[in-house]
């Protein structure tokens, strides 16, 4: 560096580098439109991911595969996406209820979302709403504060609105200015000469096919287009697949 040997500090394995700080980090940058920011994250190695120690469940690091196989356009969408899927199975996961309510229905989203299947999507949707609403209203989790917005989900409804499918349901959980772009996010560059950035919309680069396999999916009519306070589901999220 500069023509000179220096021995520069790393850091190691750290303990926030988690499956489940990069999902979180990718909904944020899908929320915001920041393409550049979900290029780097799907860029980030799975092993790396996996050095600080922590044990998560195979379908961690498979949906973590699948969104960056489909943000950089790799052909084997459909198997990681899969096999993401299978691993929420309540009778393989670790913490049935987190991989039923929160995980498994945006992977369902996305699968519907990749069908081009814009009723299944918005059942889809209803149904991540609805699992959301449940796990976050339960006692010992009400005052927290992830349970305030439904990120995965409203990532979904992100690309998917981006993508030209109408979004017909509305929820507290899934906030309209943020799904619609009705803002002007500044750029790190426009801060500094006042110009703000374009609200055009955007969408990965990947024309990959919908899995081949989708048995362990569920399907749905299209009936709830709107998620309020009220009762939640008395069924499993999974008790529709075929």
């Amino acid at each position: 560096m500069a023509h000179e040997d220096r021995t520069l500090q790393a850091t190691g394995p750290q303990h926030y580098v988690t499956p489940g700080s990069w999902t979180t980090a990718f909904y944020l940058a899908v929320i915001c439109r920041e393409k550049d920011r979900i290029t780097a994250l799907c860029h980030v190695p799975l092993a790396l991911l996996r050095e600080n120690g922590s044990r998560f469940d195979a379908y961690h690091y498979n949906w973590i595969s699948t969104l960056q196989a489909y943000w950089l356009g790799k052909p084997d969408l459909g198997e990681k996406l899969v096999s993401a899927v299978d691993g929420t199975d309540p009778e393989i996961a670790s913490d049935p209820e987190t991989a039923g309510k929160l995980i498994y229905p945006p992977m369902e989203m996305f699968h519907r979302f990749l069908r081009k299947d814009h009723a299944g999507f918005t059942q889809a949707l209803a149904n991540a709403l609805q699992w959301h609403k449940e796990y976050w209203t339960e006692e010992s989790r009400m005052y927290q504060s992830p349970g305030l917005v439904a990120l995965a989900p409203l990532a979904m409804a992100c690309i998917a609105h981006d993508a030209g499918i109408p979004i017909g349901v509305e929820s507290e959980y899934l906030p309209a200015t943020l799904l619609g772009r009705k803002y002007s996010p500044i750029s790190a560059s426009s801060k500094t000469t006042g110009r703000r950035r374009s609200n055009s919309g955007w969408s990965a680069s990947s024309t990959a096919s919908p899995p081949e396999s989708a048995a362990t999916l569920s399907t749905g009519p299209a009936s709830c287009t709107t998620v309020a306070p009220g009762p939640s589901p008395a069924t499993s999220p999974r008790s529709g697949t075929t």
